[in-house]
């Protein structure tokens, strides 16, 4: 799997927070654009190496 880039996060979160989630895990290389703090701890399973996530977010790194 090879990332691109260009993400947008903000429809997936809205549409993970209608069912009140205690967490929301993506999967992403971080070239993404996300919303707001959405209030629900974020978990960010990076793969690849140099995009960004967002501060209240929490990221990991998997191997390529």
């Amino acid at each position: 799997v090879q990332g691109g880039g260009g993400t947008c996060h903000h429809e997936a979160f809205a549409k993970a927070l209608e069912l009140e989630p205690e967490i929301i895990v993506s999967l992403t290389d971080c070239y993404s654009s996300y919303p707001k703090d959405p209030g629900v701890q974020s978990l960010f399973l990076r793969y690849g190496s140099g995009g960004t996530a967002p501060e209240w977010g929490t990221v990991v790194d998997m191997e390529e």
